[in-house]
């Protein structure tokens, strides 16, 4: 291994660009900040809206509905049932102390592509899923609905 003594030429440390390289590395920048700005705009979660089969699909089987302020449970109870198909039935009821759960099941959802049908309904009292609090049932502030994986399952609130 030769090594040299000689200084370094400060061209051979930091090369110029020329005209050619300058110009694609604005472009390569630009079409980088082009696509950041393309993909953050586009990256918004979708506005869950309509049937609880389209909102199962876009939210992959994970959603959350809230409520206004002094909502009563059999009013909550009402607007959740009311974005699932007409053949919804209840399987199962459970009342606990942080939550009330409703396990439905609906062919149709089943025959919409969400097997096996059966969805977890959970109705709490507070802002966010993660915040336990005692379930109030005269304040009802949000329903989270999950799809089952199979029909026996009971997932705990």
């Amino acid at each position: 291994m030769f090594v040299s003594s000689a200084p370094m030429r400060k061209d051979n440390l930091f090369p110029r660009l020329g005209l050619l390289e300058l110009g694609i590395l604005v472009l390569v920048i630009g079409g980088g900040l082009t696509a950041l700005l393309v993909n953050a705009h586009s990256s918004k979660p979708p506005r869950l809206v309509g049937p609880a089969a389209h909102r199962l699909k876009l939210s992959h089987g994970n959603y959350w509905m809230d409520f206004p302020r002094r909502t009563a449970i059999a009013d909550a109870r009402k607007g959740v049932l009311k974005t699932f198909p007409s053949d919804t039935r209840t399987i199962d009821f459970i009342e606990k102390a942080f939550c009330d759960v409703l396990i439905v099941r609906s062919d149709r959802l089943s025959q919409l592509g969400l097997f096996p049908g059966v969805v977890d309904i959970e109705f709490l009292t507070g802002r966010t899923p993660s915040k336990v609090t005692i379930l109030n049932e005269h304040d009802v502030n949000l329903a989270l609905i999950t799809l089952l994986q199979s029909p026996d399952q009971r997932p705990s609130c």
